[in-house]
């Protein structure tokens, strides 16, 4: 036996839990506002279940997406992208705000695997040649649609509720909390993708007609049949709901603590981003930046380094073989401008200047790096202090952002070249390491009761302050206090 420890190790433990009388079942909830149709900007709303308890990570909005004929639309990657925001509200009081940003949390979550994009229905890749139900998107100005065959009959996505989800316990017995309103904002129709054809970048084609290419055209989407899918129990025994009373009246609430995040957008990146946050536990900042133009509706852009080219212009190839290789060489996995987290330095040029991201013919690779001549690092600033004590180079950004997320390295990221151009993203924490199944700890920095500043600098002379915005998320520990009378306490 261990030193220190006085029971025996799961492998030889004869410990068993048993909880009798529980009860599962699924409801399928209709929105609330009646339409089966909501197009860009509109509002989806649900009313959950109030006499039951529901699990708040599986419980889920499904629907269908219909976009534009004749634009060559394709929806981005992440199913989260087709909405702006999550608005989340309990007896009346928002206890999840609406920051317009909740594609690119959820864009950041999932290259930091702080949350996973299901395979089949999160849509985690921008069709190219075809779609999720099998239709042949190859022909020119084809649109990415679901309004046939079975995205007609049935739904295709699904989407939780943001980070909520992760909220702890994530079983909450609803008859604490009095009405509960869920409302997802439709994104608009600039996050989609609007291809000219399905031409690989690179290839001998005329100038300027691939995948990578705008059409051109006005596009737009719908969402289609929403419905919310609550998963819910419910026990015979009334033990639990006991326990909840008793420490109610021990202690006047019961606690649940759930991820938030705030967003503070610099619209012309010059160098500095400077704001002032009070958190009472502040667990990490993540800094992105975005070309100014992401809201106009562009063509697709490539993961810099994919396998493609020539020798497989039919399509189908994965890997690092070949990849970005001069004019023969297209990208064959994609996505939108509005979730391409880029290292903002002068070079290489912005996707929006440079010909090779425009998928012309030119004797040069995508997103070459080895033309970068002018340094550039960054370092966090709390107030006074500088954080980390050292400007941070592009190796040292991405040990600082494996560090705050506490992973060893970025989902689906084989590539320095792909890290730079794609998923460029740079946060520090604040808060102690942790792992899946502990109980939740708020050890992240309080800077309740005073002037708290927070800034994020360039260094050296290579920083684009021309073509970039700048994003920073502050994710904080959020508590919802539930007291008798269902009374709602929501600290920040």
């Amino acid at each position: 036996m261990s030193e220190n420890m006085t029971s025996l190790p799961s492998s030889l433990s004869f410990a068993l839990s048993v909880v009798q009388g529980c009860s599962k079942n699924v409801f399928q909830i209709a929105s609330s506002t009646g339409a089966s149709s909501v197009a860009s900007d509109g509002v989806i709303r649900f009313n959950l279940p109030s006499n039951s308890i529901m699990d708040w990570k599986q419980s889920k909005l499904c629907f269908s997406v219909v976009t534009k004929a004749g634009t060559g639309s394709r929806l981005p990657q992440y199913a989260d992208t087709l909405f702006s925001g999550v608005r989340i509200m309990v007896a009346g009081q928002t206890v999840v705000q609406n920051n317009n940003l909740h594609g690119i949390v959820k864009a950041v979550d999932y290259v930091t695997k702080q949350d996973v994009c299901d395979e089949v229905t999160g849509h985690p890749h921008v069709c190219e040649g075809q779609a999720v139900d099998g239709s042949i998107l190859t022909t020119a100005l084809v649109s990415e649609s679901y309004g046939a065959g079975i995205g007609l009959v049935s739904t295709l996505f699904s989407v939780d509720m943001g980070q909520i989800a992760r909220i702890s316990p994530r079983l909450i017995s609803m008859d604490l909390l009095g009405a509960v309103t869920v409302e997802f904002i439709v994104a608009p129709a600039s996050v989609l993708i609007a291809a000219k054809t399905t031409n690989q970048r690179g290839v001998t084609v005329a100038a300027g007609n691939n995948f990578t290419v705008a059409t051109g055209a006005a596009t737009s989407f719908t969402i289609e049949r929403p419905v919310f899918n609550a998963v819910c129990y419910s026990l015979l025994s009334s033990s639990y709901q006991m326990a909840i009373k008793e420490r109610i009246a021990s202690i006047g609430y019961v606690s649940f603590v759930y991820p938030q995040t705030t967003g503070f957008v610099m619209g012309a990146w010059a160098g500095s981003n400077r704001f002032s946050l009070s958190a009472n536990s502040l667990r990490k900042l993540t800094s992105v930046w975005r070309n100014r133009e992401h809201a106009v509706i562009t063509g697709a852009r490539p993961l810099a380094g994919r396998c493609a080219g020539t020798v497989v212009a039919a399509m189908g190839c994965d890997g690092r073989d070949g990849g970005g290789i001069l004019a023969t060489a297209g990208e064959r996995h994609y996505q939108g401008s509005v979730q391409q987290f880029r290292y903002p330095n002068l070079l290489p040029l912005t996707d929006t200047a440079t010909v090779p991201a425009l998928g012309l013919i030119a004797p040069v690779p995508y997103a070459d790096f080895s033309t970068t001549t002018s340094p550039l690092d960054f370092q966090f600033q709390v107030n006074s202090s500088q954080y980390p004590q050292y400007n941070m180079g592009v190796a040292d950004c991405l040990q600082m952002t494996l560090d705050a997320n506490n992973i060893d390295e970025l989902h689906d990221t084989p590539s320095m070249q792909e890290y730079l151009n794609n998923k460029f993203i740079v946060a520090v924490g604040f808060n102690l390491p942790h792992k899946e199944g502990d109980i939740p700890c708020l050890s992240g920095l309080n800077t309740t009761g005073m002037n708290a500043y927070f800034g994020l600098s360039s260094q050296g002379t290579g920083n684009d302050s021309l073509h970039y915005e700048n994003i920073i998320l502050a994710e904080t520990d959020t508590i919802m206090r539930v007291g008798a009378m269902r009374q709602i306490e929501i600290i920040n």
